[in-house]
């Protein structure tokens, strides 16, 4: 019938927490995800955490003014150490409404070979998340 049976069987996990209470706002994830009978990788797992606070009733703002700090780790594939990189991030985050956020990065992505470090600066908006 000119089937092929190239099946991969997948495996997921995650764990995700946050804590946001008394202008501290916290985040952190870890995923790993790792396959059977494939040949282009292993397996991918990384991790985060996100801290920020709620500067905006010192600095006599309206909405929410939040300096943050990232940093994670991420592993594209778990054989290949040269896909490995730490990413750290330190950013602003303004939300004149909870449903609209200005946000304004800068971070590093460091990686084992240093030829292939990065600086990133980002700047956004964003909209119901």
């Amino acid at each position: 019938d000119g089937a092929v049976d190239e099946s991969i069987r997948v495996s997921l996990m995650e764990f995700h927490g946050s804590y946001n209470a008394n202008n501290l706002i916290a985040t952190m994830e870890y995923g790993t995800i790792s396959y059977t009978d494939n040949t282009a990788a292993d397996g991918t797992s990384g991790y985060y955490l996100d801290l920020g606070y709620d500067i905006s009733e010192m600095v006599r703002c309206e909405g929410k003014l939040i300096p943050w700090f990232r940093y994670g780790n991420v592993q594209k594939d778990v054989d290949d150490t040269t896909s490995h990189y730490d990413i750290m991030k330190f950013g602003l985050s303004y939300f004149p409404i909870d449903q609209i956020a200005f946000k304004l990065d800068y971070g590093t992505k460091t990686y084992e070979d240093k030829d292939n470090n990065k600086t990133l600066i980002n700047i956004g908006v964003g909209y119901m998340f």
